[in-house]
């Protein structure tokens, strides 16, 4: 027969709270005040002894002095009552305890709007390496002005819900945009896909199901396509305008006059070009590699350029003239210590060419297209020059389309078949980067002839 425990009484409840150790209080057969006093600390529980399917079982009540006497022999009687009945009372309050928690975490992460977590996925871009081609500075100056284009341009869908978005929240936010900045619109939407992919797949704050800025839920809701303003080109030169340009650039000779025409020569883009060191040119001088992560497309690989013979005279001169700079960068500027040009070096050169040709009663250096379209001239830059005028001329003259695709660092058109690849194809690359060079320097030869 079990020992029946004389009921304690409040006061000497209290008493005994001051006694580490087990000490039964009846009223509530297994009902115990469990005492400890350690360097941790001290503290008293509640607990209580039953059996549950043939085990025994502890199970803490509540702690004293929170919980007084009364309250706790009305609760471990509830306990012993659910246990009666096959219930854990303690992994049922955890169990609810937990749930409840889910659902608050569940309702934060509904109520978060696109404003609310665009800097942490702008944060996330920068630290998978997607922006700056791998450099985290450039990677969080990348964040910082994608940022502020989403925040401007479509502010109305900063305070949606991301849970709850529908293309119509989004259309209704790029409507300004899709008519009359295209461009704009096209990277803002690009820029909210990818958005709300991490939030269904990253951040789980939002089903997984539709993307609301996927193209094929927008565009029904949007103006016809013809409804938007077509997209420009950059102004270009005609191919036949190319070689007075170079002549007018060579006879300037100075390092931005000889880094734009280097540009055109190899068909480069401007950051490349101007952030050129000596380490990518190699040792015969011939060759200029470029590493996949400083090109725009880094998914294209490694960039080699065979310098035809009008760009190794380049070369050499700035390997000369850099003797007394001291600069890694082969167009280092002499007034800012041997640092890259600035971004818009080349262009403003091209202009004030452009002026002088003007002010000599000459064409000048125009995009005929598009000045002839918009009726005022229109000055051609150097990025358009250095490819698109490239790629005219390349066609005009049934260059090879791959080796052509190559020199501009395309994504090769796999019907264009071809044994090499991108690195054994540098003997087609030279051939027609050559043929471009002489043709570049016509006018040049043509002056030294005469």
């Amino acid at each position: 027969m079990a020992r029946v425990v004389k009921a304690l009484g409040v006061k000497e409840v209290e008493k005994i709270s001051k006694m580490p150790g087990v000490h039964a209080v009846g009223g509530v057969p297994g009902l115990a005040l469990r005492v400890w006093a350690s360097a941790a600390g001290s503290g008293c529980a509640w607990i209580l002894r039953t059996e549950c399917k043939g085990k025994e079982t502890k199970l803490t009540v509540g702690t004293y002095p929170e919980m007084g006497l009364h309250a706790a022999r009305a609760k471990a009687a509830e306990f012993k009552a659910s246990l009666l009945a096959g219930v854990n009372p303690v992994k049922e309050a955890r169990a609810k305890v937990k749930a409840e928690k889910k659902a608050e975490e569940v309702a934060r992460l509904q109520a978060l709007t696109v404003g609310d977590v665009l800097d942490e996925w702008l944060a996330y871009k920068v630290e998978h390496g997607t922006w700056g081609k791998g450099i985290h500075e450039k990677a969080e100056a990348v964040a910082h002005k994608e940022g502020k284009r989403i925040r401007q341009n479509a502010a109305l869908l900063l305070g949606v819900p991301v849970a709850s978005c529908e293309p119509a929240d989004v259309v209704k936010a790029i409507d300004p945009l899709w008519c009359s900045k295209r461009a704009t619109c096209e990277t803002v939407c690009s820029h909210l896909r990818g958005l709300f992919h991490w939030a269904m797949t990253v951040k789980k704050c939002r089903p997984r199901g539709i993307n609301p800025a996927d193209s094929q839920w927008l565009t029904p809701l949007l103006p016809a396509e013809n409804k938007r303003k077509q997209e420009e080109h950059f102004p270009a030169l005609d191919p036949d305008q190319l070689p007075q340009l170079i002549k007018a650039l060579m006879a300037l000779g100075s390092t931005s006059a000889l880094c734009t025409a280097f540009a055109i020569l190899t068909c480069t883009r401007s950051n490349n070009v101007r952030s050129m060191r000596w380490d990518q040119i190699s040792e015969d001088g011939q060759l200029w590699s470029i590493d996949a992560i400083d090109m725009k497309v880094t998914a294209n690989g490694q960039h080699l350029i065979p310098l035809s013979a009008e760009a190794q005279r380049i070369i050499q001169h700035q390997r000369e003239f850099s003797l007394c700079l001291d600069s890694p960068y082969v167009f280092g500027s002499y007034r800012n210590n041997g640092a890259p040009l600035s971004n818009m070096t080349m262009n403003v050169l091209i202009q004030r060419l452009h002026a002088k040709e003007v002010a000599g009663g000459r064409e000048g250096w125009i995009d005929r297209k598009q000045t002839k379209d918009k009726g005022r001239p229109v000055v051609a830059v150097q990025h358009a020059i250095s490819r698109a005028t490239f790629e005219t001329w390349a066609h005009g003259t049934r260059q090879d389309e791959r080796a052509v695709a190559l020199i501009l660092h395309h994504d090769v058109d796999p019907r264009l078949k071809s044994a090499y690849d991108r690195s054994e194809d540098l003997p087609h690359k030279r051939k027609v980067l050559d043929a471009w060079g002489r043709f570049c320097f016509s006018e040049c030869e043509k002056s030294r002839e005469d």
